[in-house]
């Protein structure tokens, strides 16, 4: 299960987190929302958040790519994770996907809630994720 993710569960700071390894198609964004709350919900109600990698689906200058379909699930479980999380910290491959996580998150009224993170610099996009859950390491992203 979750063959195109990594993913981790840190009881100490609420915090789940995973890193997507590659592009999604629409069976891996169903297998996403399906299996990436059960991870959510090991935690207390409320108090989980969530940090998520996408910079390896981008590496060396390659357009992250989802399939409508894939999409559309994708859009599902930031719905469900902004309403079941108190933080959702997403890491960002390329500035133009920060600005379109971060420009949806603004349009859905979650702006305070989830926030999209990049830099040239990668040690500082992982800090300033980081610093907005309130944490100073994790054990999967850094």
């Amino acid at each position: 299960m979750l063959e195109k993710f990594a993913t981790h569960v840190d009881r100490q700071n609420n915090v789940v987190s995973w890193i997507v390894k590659e592009n999604l198609e629409e069976h891996d964004a169903l297998e996403a929302g399906q299996e990436l709350p059960k991870l959510v919900l090991q935690l207390p109600k409320g108090a989980a958040k969530v940090l998520a990698d996408h910079r390896p689906i981008e590496l060396e200058g390659k357009q992250a790519r989802l399939a409508i379909e894939a999409s559309q699930e994708s859009v599902k479980l930031m719905g469900w994770l902004t309403t079941n999380c108190s933080l959702v910290a997403v890491i960002c491959g390329s500035m133009m996907m920060q600005s379109q996580m971060n420009r949806l998150a603004k349009e859905a009224g979650l702006e305070q809630k989830l926030k999209a993170f990049w830099s040239a610099n990668q040690t500082k996009a992982v800090e300033d994720a980081y610093k907005f859950l309130g944490i100073t390491d994790n054990a999967l992203i850094r």
